[in-house]
């Protein structure tokens, strides 16, 4: 079985992960592990933001009334980038952005199982 790189959800919230198997959902074209290889290192926004605020707990960067502006900023563009990446607009709406990943989560199935009769996800 392949271990392809990865989204899902945790409780209601959407994750990414290289290392996750289960409800694979494709990432986008440009992503892979090849391309973390050769590009070069890149800044860390969310890192540098939290830094600022050393003796803030995650709990309170993160809570929606008080997050600090340069984290919601660093969120809000690392966003809008990955959009990008999928191929749709900065403001795409949740159920679009959902709906999206599973029609390639789709296309994605249906390659491999004609590639891979023995039913196995690999990209």
């Amino acid at each position: 079985m392949g271990c392809a790189p990865s989204a899902d959800r945790l409780k209601s919230d959407h994750r990414y992960s290289k290392d996750i198997v289960s409800q694979q959902l494709p990432l986008a074209h440009g992503c892979g592990r090849s391309t973390a290889r050769r590009s070069k290192p890149r800044p860390r926004p969310y890192s540098d933001a939290r830094a600022k605020y050393p003796d803030s707990s995650l709990a309170d960067l993160y809570d929606a009334a008080a997050m600090p502006s340069d984290l919601r900023r660093a969120h809000t563009l690392n966003d809008a980038a990955v959009l990008r990446l999928y191929g749709l607009p900065a403001d795409a709406p949740e159920p679009t952005i959902v709906a999206h990943l599973m029609n390639l989560r789709k296309e994605l199935t249906a390659k491999n199982a004609s590639q891979n009769p023995e039913g196995a996800l690999t990209s």
